[in-house]
């Protein structure tokens, strides 16, 4: 079931969702250099996708689990940086919460009892059997921005 679900949701995401995503940011954006916060970074699929879209963004991808993060690496370059930390309201050292696969970790604490969750512990045949990973690094945005001089950020 697991397997299903993941290359269901892939094909979701890949035809369908970026292709949405694509169309959108080409017919209602004139920005030529726009740079480009991927929270949550996942394998980096975002991240190749706006750089296809915008060939001078400057991308800033954010993942605290470190078996993506090393994913995430390959893509590395002048134009996209990769950082191994969450981003959060204050900077902390915090737990994160994983179970079998990995596009259902998170730092919220989760409710045992949401029916998100109970799907996707079926699928995953986890068994509401969560559990933390080791800590991750978690600093504020105005801090990163701070350093690297990013002044002015369009929402």
């Amino acid at each position: 079931m697991k397997y299903l679900f993941l290359i269901y949701y892939n094909l979701v995401e890949k035809y369908i969702h970026f292709k949405r995503i694509k169309i959108f940011f080409k017919n209602n954006t004139t920005l030529k250099k726009p740079v480009i916060f991927d929270v949550g970074a996942y394998k980096g699929d975002t991240a190749k996708l706006f750089s296809k879209i915008f060939n001078q963004a400057k991308i800033f991808c954010f993942e605290p689990n470190f078996n993506l993060f090393k994913i995430l690496l390959k893509l590395k370059s002048n134009r996209v940086n990769v950082f191994n930390y969450a981003l959060g309201n204050k900077n902390q050292l915090k737990r994160m919460n994983s179970n079998s696969i990995d596009l259902t970790y998170s730092l919220s604490t989760l409710n045992k009892n949401s029916f998100y969750l109970k799907i996707k512990n079926f699928i995953s045949n986890n068994k509401n059997k969560l559990k933390k990973s080791d800590r991750v690094r978690v600093i504020k945005l105005d801090n990163f921005c701070k350093k690297k001089r990013l002044k002015k950020l369009i929402l």
